[in-house]
């Protein structure tokens, strides 16, 4: 190992909760979010709906966000043993949940919650390869699915609807880079010997330049190639797994089919019952402008966006902000908690050779 890689390792620090400070900073944002909506809506109107809000609904979209949670973990605790690396349910849905924590806090697209997945499965055997590529399937999968719906919203839209050229474009992007995806991991699984030779050039060439520096090797060549190796031979494992991968394509439209359940129970306790492609429409657009802000989860962009379209699709503006809020309360806050909560018992592990719990 390079001299001053182990020093690197030897200096790092654990990883840290945020500050109190930073939980102040996004309290204030809702606070500033819910003090806009409450402005431009009317407090006396939307409080009034808020009484008369049917609270008989509100345990089912509680339901609807355990489940949601529930199936990414189990879709990652699939890949895991599809790919032959045995570890149990209740680890992998603590990890999900710290994961999606540290992601919603530092907007980083996926990267920081899954070097926490792929530290914390190292303690207990698992390459980092493998979790790596599992993180980057779910993705795929989850993202897929998210286009399909996507593109159902935009068709019941452009059938009842006039859609704005923004709007065209931003989904046509969000499309094409999808497809993209796809392609490109498609191509790379059908030409692995000629990846895992361009990664052994680079690593090479990377070494040769960081040598002009006095420094050292910068990584190793064998174990870059035996990586990518690994990581190529784990997608092709997933992919042709018979009912396993059939079982993992359902999983991942299901990441959205809870969402959108939760959503619609939270319209019937307000009284306001949708078409479904309405419904649609709303929760992908928002999603796609959550998706581009730079803000963490989207935070105020994507209450903006759905209160918005919603408004615009037919349903009063003071329902449709109600309607986002206690969606975001659930969708959103709730799995905040839960994530902190599941990030401290984490990072309280602190036993290299432990077995998976």
């Amino acid at each position: 190992m390079p001299p001053w890689l182990k020093r690197y390792r030897k200096e790092a620090k654990p990883l840290a909760v945020p500050s109190w400070r930073k939980w102040l900073a996004v309290g204030a944002t809702a606070a500033l979010v819910a003090f806009v909506a409450l402005q431009r809506t009317e407090a006396a109107h939307l409080l009034r709906l808020l009484g008369r809000t049917d609270w008989r609904w509100l345990p089912a979209p509680v339901l609807c966000e355990a489940l949601f949670q529930s199936n990414e973990a189990t879709i990652y605790w699939l890949m895991y043993r599809v790919m032959g690396h045995r570890t149990r349910l209740p680890r992998v849905i603590r990890l999900t949940l710290a994961a999606a924590f540290v992601n919603r806090i530092a907007p980083s697209a996926g990267v920081s919650g899954t070097a926490l997945f792929t530290e914390r499965m190292a303690r207990v055997g698992v390459p980092p390869s493998a979790t790596v590529t599992v993180n980057l399937a779910r993705y795929v999968l989850d993202y897929g699915a998210f286009a399909l719906i996507l593109g159902c919203g935009m068709i019941y839209l452009s059938l009842h609807h006039e859609l704005t050229p923004v709007e065209i474009r931003a989904a046509a992007t969000l499309g094409a880079l999808i497809l993209a995806l796809l392609v490109v991991a498609a191509v790379l699984v059908s030409m692995r010997s000629a990846l895992v030779a361009v990664v052994t050039a680079l690593a090479r060439a990377l070494n040769r330049g960081v040598a002009r520096l006095g420094v050292g090797n910068a990584v190793s060549v064998d174990a870059a190639a035996a990586g990518v190796d690994e990581a190529l031979q784990a997608v092709a494992v997933l992919a042709h797994s018979g009912r396993s991968t059939a079982a993992l394509v359902c999983m991942g439209f299901f990441i959205h089919l809870f969402d959108l359940a939760g959503l619609w129970s939270v319209f019937m306790a307000v009284g306001h019952p949708v078409h479904l492609g309405v419904l649609v429409a709303g929760y992908g657009l928002a999603y796609l402008a959550g998706f581009v802000s730079l803000v963490p989860s989207g935070l105020g962009v994507f209450e903006a966006s759905m209160a918005v379209v919603y408004a615009s699709l037919g349903v009063h503006l003071a329902q449709a902000v109600l309607v986002t809020l206690l969606y975001r309360l659930f969708s959103l806050w709730m799995p905040v908690l839960a994530g902190y909560a599941a990030l401290q018992i984490t990072l309280k592990e602190d036993r290299p050779n432990a077995q998976a719990l």
